[in-house]
């Protein structure tokens, strides 16, 4: 009877610890298989460098030159009521116009429009950076108005312009 006991309780513990063995020896094992699996399935993450989306391909089809920008100033088509900001341009004796639409009260774009004569604001107001002979200009356009700037500013020596940044003040 008592060898029938003894069975009766040493066979189970002896498998526990078996198992517990067995256990530990894949725990220790599993941290790095797990994070080897995680590693090659994650996928990389992601740093935003604040460049234009889609920037070569509006470069290529509409020979606008977008920069950096935080996302309040976004590039649109020049439909009634689509735009807050429109920059008119004349190149090689063609005119163009570029608009954009601002979501927020507040935004940043650098660009590249070469021959910008004006900019026009609907309800926002806008601070534009311009680039003639080397020497940069800042010019406030007030919200609801055509702001002349570049060759379009008679009284200020109508020079050419680039237009290089535009911020949303208000």
């Amino acid at each position: 009877m008592t060898l029938r006991t003894r069975k009766r309780f040493i066979a189970p513990i002896v498998a526990t610890v078996a198992a517990i063995g067995a256990l530990s020896a894949v725990a220790q094992a599993a941290p790095t298989t797990t994070a080897t699996a995680i590693a090659n399935t994650e996928p990389p993450s992601a740093v935003e460098d604040f460049n234009y989306p889609g920037a070569d391909r509006i470069l290529a089809e509409q020979d606008l030159k977008l920069g950096k920008g935080d996302g309040g100033i976004l590039l649109t088509e020049c439909t009634a009521d689509s735009w807050n900001i429109k920059v008119a341009a004349i190149k090689n004796w063609a005119t163009s116009e570029h608009c954009f639409k601002t979501p927020g009260k507040t935004g940043y774009l650098s660009l590249e429009v070469t021959g910008t004569f004006s900019i026009q604001t609907a309800d926002r107001s806008v601070r534009a950076t311009l680039t003639s002979e080397g020497k940069k200009k800042t010019v406030d356009a007030p919200k609801g108005l055509v702001t002349p700037v570049g060759a379009g500013d008679i009284p200020g020596g109508g020079k050419d312009a680039t237009l290089v940044e535009l911020r949303v003040t208000g």
